[in-house]
């Protein structure tokens, strides 16, 4: 924990694992069992090829994480910044499904 400046001991320093149930590995474990759930959902277990992609269904979930949320960048660009989209944090919101503006 002395590398990122924290007080606290690390899982590692107090010899422990992180929860079975919340961890981050036990989140990306559910992710990775609906992207595979998907993936042979669309392909057919006995009929993937050799050109099957899981892109789309990665591009599809993440488009999922802020589908419905409205995100106002204002005070966070200038006012005569032209194009606002053109922003990371705008790209990036917009990536996980959010619809941005800046009024």
């Amino acid at each position: 924990a002395a590398n990122f400046k924290s007080s606290e001991k690390s899982l590692l320093d107090r010899s422990c694992d992180e929860d079975e149930d919340l961890g981050v590995l036990a989140s990306l474990w559910e992710v990775l069992q609906r992207v595979h759930g998907d993936f042979f959902q669309q392909e057919g277990e006995a009929d993937v090829s050799a050109d099957a992609d899981v892109r789309p269904i990665l591009r599809a979930r993440r488009k999922g994480i802020l589908a419905g949320v409205q995100i106002v960048f204002s005070r966070v660009f200038p006012e005569d910044l032209k194009n606002p989209e053109e922003n990371r944090a705008w790209q990036m919101a917009e990536s996980l499904g959010a619809k941005c503006f800046t009024k």
